[in-house]
């Protein structure tokens, strides 16, 4: 949420980025977010990612790939993750939200923790996101919004599609497709001769 925050105003201004109008757009999908499922689901928990990644130790070449975009990008990544990391904090210290970081572990970890710990309570969980690798999490507790795609939370829709319409396995299955296929997003090369490869 907060990398589209920032993507969306870098197109904005030719790849200039601008501190006060970042807060405030990732803060207004923060309000809009605990407008929209407050109610029904509880609380707004914000997962935050580690500087340091548990994945690269076992996978080098994880994400790799987008490490080599943001060297070509003409942004300046230092600068995003500068503005990042403060607004975290001020949400921190400022708002009445849980904010989760835990070392060596990315917003996913945390995400798909707390998803797993309400499904196993019975307790229906939210995930606002647009990261198809949520979609294994998804069933009659487990939530995914992907914002500006649907109005309401569905546990077998993703971006308005059925998720076995889409990609023909049920979401439990999608962590099984994807390692077969390959994922070029986190740099995963899937099993030859399995999947479409680049």
């Amino acid at each position: 949420v907060a990398i589209a925050s920032i993507m969306a105003e870098a197109k904005n201004f030719d790849g200039v980025i601008h501190e006060d109008l970042v807060r405030h757009t990732l803060l207004n999908s923060i309000r809009i977010s605990r407008n929209q499922f407050t109610s029904e689901y509880g609380d707004l928990v914000i997962a935050c990612d580690s500087s340091s990644n548990w994945r690269k130790e076992v996978y080098p070449y994880y994400k790799a790939s987008r490490a080599k975009t943001r060297q070509k990008s003409t942004m300046d990544w230092n600068e995003v993750y500068r503005i990042l990391n403060k607004i975290k904090d001020e949400i921190h210290d400022n708002f009445p939200y849980p904010t989760i970081k835990v070392e060596t572990a990315e917003a996913d970890d945390i995400i798909g923790t707390v998803a797993k710990m309400c499904d196993k309570e019975n307790l229906q969980c939210n995930i606002v996101s647009g990261d198809k690798d949520f979609m294994q999490l998804m069933n009659d507790h487990i939530f995914m919004f992907a914002p500006g795609t649907r109005k309401t939370p569905h546990p077998i829709i993703y971006n308005s599609v059925k998720v076995e319409e889409k990609w023909g396995v049920p979401p439990n299955k999608i962590i099984d497709l994807l390692g077969l296929m390959g994922d070029s997003s986190d740099n995963v090369p899937g099993v030859v001769g399995v999947g479409e490869k680049t």
